[in-house]
C-alpha cells in the first residue's frame, strides 16, 4: 500500500519530499506538546495531594523553579500545564492548517496533471476509454486518494507518535500499570482495525462503482435530452440513477458504521481499565502516590482515548481510500509506458506540395484482421479529392492516418517528400478538419471559431474572415451582440446548417493548407448540404482538401475520387470516370438520383 501511495507523488508537479518530512517533523512537535502537557500534570497532582516536596520529583521541580512554597510551586506547575495545552493546540491548529493545504495543493496538481495525461494520451487509446471512468478517477478517486489516504495517513502517523510517547510516560511513572495497560490497548487497538479492514476495502470499491452508476446514467440523458424526452425513457435513466445513488448511501453508511465502532469499543475498554487501575493502585501504594499516578493515567487516558481513537479513524479512512489508490496507480502505470504528444519535438517544417499516401496497412490489433491493406494514393496540393465507398470500407481510418492521428502498421505518409512523422506538431498545426458532428463550446460565437484559445489571444478580424468564408455573415447580423453572443446550451440556437458552418469557420480560423471534411454533411437536409457543397466547392483551389462522403452529391466536383473496400483503393478518377470504371460507385449514383 505505501508503495502505491508513494506513486501517486508521479502525478504531483512540485517537489513532495521536503514537504512530507516538515509533516512528520511537524507531527512529532504536536506529539511532543502533547506529552509535555500531560507529563506536567503529574508534579501538579502531587503537590495538590500534599506529597513532601523535600525529596522526589517535586524536590527537583522545587529547584528548577527556584522555590519551596507549595502554593507558588502549584501556580507555576498550573501555568506551565495551561501554556503547554495552549500551546499544543495553537500549534496543532496551524500544523494542521498547513498539513491541509499542503495535500489540498497535491490533489489539485493531481488532478490537473491527470487530465492533461488523458488529453495528452494516443489517440487509439483514447477511443477505447470510457467517459464515465475517467469521471470517477478525476473526481471519485483523487478524492479517495490523497483527500483520504495521503491525509488519513498523514494524521494517523500523528497519533500514532502521541500513543507512542504517552504510552513511554506511564511506563516512567508506572511501569506495572503500563505492563498491564498497553497489552490491552494494544490488542484492542489492532484487533478492531484488522476486523474492519476488508470490510473498508469493500466499501470503497462500492462508493466508486456507485460513483460510475450515477455518472453514466444522469450524463447521457442530460447530453441526449431530446431522445431521452423523444423516446419516454427518462423514468429510466432516473431509476439507474437511483440505483448509484442508494448504492453510494448503503456504503456510506455501512462505512460510517465501521468507523464509529473503534470509538465505542475504546470507551468499554477506557472505563474497565480505569477501574482496574483504581482498585490495583489503592491496593498496593501508599494513598498519595496513588492519587498522583491515578491522576496523571487518568489525564494521559483522556488524552491516549482521542488519539487511539483518531488513529484508528484514520487507518479506516486510509482503508477507504483504498479503491481510488489503486484505480490512479492503474493510469499511472499506463502513463509511465506511453510517449505523450506534448513531448513530441517540433522544429516548425513547413510542408509544401502533394500528400503522398506510401504503401500504408494498419491494424488496430496484431491478431485483428488489417484495417487497410498497402495503400499508396496521391493527394495534390490545392486539389480535391474525395474518399468513398461502403462503411468499414476504411476512409476514416485512412483519414485518421493522414492526420498524424493514428501511426501506420506499415507504410508512411509524406508531404512535399517529408515524412509527416518527422515533425507532427507542425504538420498538425497545418490543418483544418470539419467532423461530422460538431462540438459547440458554452460560450459565444467568436469562442467557438477560436476553439479554446484565451479569450485575449483570439483575433477578432480572423473570426470574422473564418465566418464570411464559411458564409455566416447571416448569423452573425441575426445576433444582437455580433461575435460576442453566447450560442446557448450545445449550441441550442443554431441549426444543422448553422452548427456545420460553425465547423468549417472554426477549421479555417487558423489558415489551414489542408482542410478534412469527415462526413460532415451526411446529417443535413439537401437543400442545406447544397449550401455548405457551395461553400466548400469556393474554397477549392486555396487550400488541399479531403472530403469523406457517403452523398456523392457532394464531391461531384473532387478533382480525384478514391473508391474504397475492404480497406483498398479499388479506383480512382473524376466522377464521370468512375462511373464507368466502378459499377458499385455507379449503382451509388443511380441510387442518389432517386
Amino acid at each position: 500500500m505505501l508503495s502505491n501511495i508513494r506513486n501517486l507523488f508521479y502525478l504531483v508537479d512540485f517537489p513532495v519530499k521536503t514537504k512530507l518530512a516538515l509533516a512528520v517533523i511537524g507531527a512529532f512537535i504536536v506529539s511532543l506538546l502533547e506529552i509535555f502537557g500531560v507529563a506536567a500534570t503529574y508534579p501538579l497532582i502531587l503537590l495538590v495531594s500534599g506529597q513532601s516536596i523535600e525529596s522526589g520529583p517535586l524536590a527537583t521541580l522545587a529547584q528548577l523553579l527556584g522555590t519551596t512554597d507549595r502554593q507558588r510551586l502549584i501556580a507555576l506547575t498550573g501555568i506551565i500545564v495551561v501554556s503547554a495545552f495552549i500551546g499544543k493546540s495553537l500549534f496543532t491548529i496551524g500544523f494542521r492548517w498547513w498539513q491541509s493545504g499542503f495535500v489540498n495543493k497535491m490533489e489539485l496538481s493531481a488532478r490537473v496533471n491527470l487530465l492533461g495525461l488523458y488529453l495528452d494520451s494516443p489517440y487509439p487509446d483514447h477511443k477505447k476509454r470510457e467517459l464515465s471512468k475517467i469521471h470517477t478517477n478525476l473526481v471519485t478517486s483523487m478524492a479517495q486518494a490523497y483527500r483520504m489516504s495521503i491525509f488519513g495517513g498523514l494524521s494517523l502517523l500523528t497519533n500514532l507518535m502521541t500513543i507512542t510517547l504517552m504510552l513511554i510516560i506511564v511506563f516512567i511513572l508506572s511501569p506495572q500499570v503500563a505492563i498491564i495497560a498497553v497489552p490491552i490497548f494494544g490488542a484492542v487497538g489492532y484487533a478492531i482495525p484488522a476486523l474492519s479492514k476488508r470490510q473498508l476495502e469493500k466499501i470503497s470499491h462500492q462508493i466508486t462503482k456507485a460513483d460510475q452508476i450515477s455518472w453514466f446514467s444522469s450524463m447521457p440523458a442530460l447530453s441526449a435530452f431530446r431522445e431521452m424526452r423523444l423516446f419516454s425513457v427518462g423514468d429510466q435513466f432516473v431509476e439507474k440513477y437511483k440505483r448509484g445513488v442508494e448504492m453510494s448511501a448503503k456504503a456510506q453508511r455501512q462505512q460510517g458504521l465501521v468507523n464509529e465502532l473503534p470509538k465505542n469499543i475504546m470507551e468499554i475498554v477506557f472505563i474497565v481499565s480505569i477501574a482496574s487501575l483504581a482498585v490495583f493502585m489503592f491496593s498496593t501504594r501508599d494513598q498519595a502516590e496513588a492519587i498522583a499516578t491515578m491522576g496523571v493515567f487518568s489525564v494521559a487516558a483522556v488524552r491516549l482515548m482521542p488519539a487511539i481513537n483518531s488513529a484508528m479513524a484514520s487507518l479506516n479512512v486510509v482503508r477507504s481510500g483504498t479503491a481510488g489508490v489503486l484505480l490512479l496507480n492503474r493510469e499511472i502505470e499506463y502513463f509511465k509506458g506511453i510517449s505523450r504528444y506534448s513531448a513530441l519535438p517540433s522544429s516548425n517544417t513547413v510542408f509544401t506540395g502533394d500528400v503522398d499516401v506510401q504503401g500504408v496497412s494498419f491494424q488496430y490489433d496484431p491478431a485483428a484482421e488489417p484495417v487497410l491493406k498497402n495503400i499508396s494514393i496521391s493527394i495534390p496540393a490545392n486539389k480535391t479529392v474525395a474518399f468513398v465507398g461502403s462503411s468499414g470500407s476504411g476512409k476514416s481510418t485512412l483519414v485518421d492516418i493522414i492526420l498524424g492521428m493514428l501511426p501506420p502498421t506499415q507504410g508512411s505518409v509524406t508531404c512535399g517528400g517529408i515524412p509527416i512523422s518527422a515533425d507532427l506538431k507542425a504538420w498538425q498545426q497545418q490543418l483544418g478538419v470539419v467532423p461530422q458532428s460538431v462540438y459547440v463550446l458554452p460560450g459565444n460565437l467568436k469562442e467557438n471559431v477560436a476553439f479554446g484559445l484565451p479569450e485575449t489571444d483570439i483575433d477578432d478580424a480572423q473570426v470574422i474572415s473564418a465566418l464570411a468564408h464559411a458564409e455566416l455573415n447571416e448569423l452573425v447580423d441575426s445576433l444582437p451582440n455580433g461575435i460576442t453572443e453566447d450560442l446557448g446550451q450545445d449550441g441550442g440556437r443554431l441549426s444543422g446548417g448553422q452548427r456545420q458552418r460553425l465547423g468549417i469557420a472554426r477549421a479555417l480560423y487558423r489558415t489551414p493548407k489542408l482542410l478534412v471534411l469527415d462526413e460532415a454533411t451526411s446529417a443535413l437536409d439537401n437543400k442545406t448540404e447544397h449550401k455548405i457543397t457551395q461553400t466548400i466547392e469556393g474554397l477549392a483551389g486555396e487550400m488541399t482538401i479531403v472530403m469523406v462522403a457517403h452523398r456523392l452529391s457532394t464531391i461531384k466536383k473532387a478533382d480525384i475520387i478514391y473508391y474504397m473496400k475492404n480497406g483498398e483503393v479499388v479506383n480512382q478518377g473524376s466522377f464521370e470516370e468512375l462511373s464507368e470504371l466502378n459499377p458499385e460507385f455507379k449503382e451509388l449514383v443511380e441510387l442518389g438520383k432517386l
